[in-house]
């Protein structure tokens, strides 16, 4: 089981009551955007290790409804036995339910047998790996001939704009802190898995038309702001960023929709970033330069990629740039 989840849960349902149909069932246990950096797509973090239980949230009226599991390891290797455990409901009894999981270069599909109070249960010996594709989707049919499907995807990552709305209509998963800023959130299709924090901010929505949640340990969900690390405050984030969900700003942080993009090649300076046109002395404003004392000068103030030196440039202080940058 997983402990310490009831609050969440309760505040999820709060959170949720007004913004659409979904079903919650219980725990188991603004400036603009650079072009070039609207939607920044994360990159998955390492999966879980051990026993990974979730619980899962979908829309009204739709069965067999998946009530809550576990997969036990999801990081499995060649020659491993993997097991899984999911709870599934319907008015008319659940005929079936299956695992299939795809790898790299194979599908296998297993058969759960049911056990009591609807819990179905079983296990595969591995024989693929998953670097590039690893997807584990439950497929439940009942009595009444209906069937409903879940892809935990564990292969994908999700796009998120910088500022405003957010609609999910494929399968990601979270494996780091994520969340919408300036907009709503809307699970139209797939299943957006959470390893990890994801919020939205106050006063905005979170509403699951026609996609399934999956909050697995160490996943939450919080209605806050969404911050990015911007350490010199020239509203450029750090290329390399992480993110933050407060209910003020963090200091080193700025608010993710009003950020100009995740674009800065050095972030400990402010006259340095993404779309700089002018051109400093290196008294303290040399650029991208690694050491307080001038050593290992950049003169990249517009993170182009290249060096700007400018022999003979004025400057409002009367020094000129030489041929080996402003002095």
């Amino acid at each position: 089981m997983i402990k310490g989840k009831v609050i969440l849960l309760a505040g999820l349902i709060i959170a949720l009551a007004a913004v659409g149909s979904f079903s919650i069932v219980r725990w188991a246990d603004n400036s603009p955007v650079s072009e070039n950096t609207a939607v920044q797509e994360r990159k998955p973090s390492p999966l879980p290790k051990g026993n990974w239980p979730f619980i899962v949230a979908s829309a009204q009226g739709i069965y067999p409804k998946f009530i809550e599991g576990s997969i036990n390891p999801p990081d499995v290797h060649v020659g491993d036995i993997q097991k899984f455990r999911i709870v599934v409901q319907s008015p008319s009894g659940v005929k079936s339910v299956t695992a299939e999981i795809e790898t790299d270069k194979d599908t296998a599909t297993v058969a759960l047998a049911r056990g009591e109070n609807e819990v179905w249960e079983g296990e595969w010996t591995v024989r693929d790996t998953h670097e590039i594709t690893y997807h584990t989707t439950f497929v439940a049919e009942d009595n009444g001939g209906n069937k409903n499907q879940m892809t935990i995807a564990w292969s994908d990552v999700c796009s998120i704009l910088f500022s405003g709305d957010w609609t999910m209509s494929s399968n990601c998963t979270i494996s780091s802190t994520e969340g919408v800023d300036s907009g709503n959130v809307t699970l139209s299709a797939g299943t957006l898995t959470l390893n990890a924090a994801f919020g939205w901010n106050p006063g905005k929505s979170l509403s699951i038309s026609g996609g399934t949640l999956v909050i697995g340990a160490g996943g939450s969900l919080e209605q806050k702001y969404v911050y990015i690390t911007d350490s010199d405050g020239d509203n450029f984030a750090a290329i390399s960023y992480s993110i933050a969900l407060a209910a003020s700003q963090p200091g080193g942080y700025t608010r993710r929709s009003t950020s100009f993009g995740a674009n800065d090649c050095y972030d400990l300076n402010n006259q340095a970033n993404f779309g700089q046109t002018d051109y400093f002395d290196i008294t303290g404003r040399d650029g991208t330069q690694s050491g307080n004392d001038g050593s290992n000068l950049n003169y990249d103030y517009n993170c182009s990629g290249a060096i700007e030196t400018f022999s003979g440039l004025s400057l409002d202080s009367g020094r000129t740039c030489s041929s080996e940058g402003c002095h």
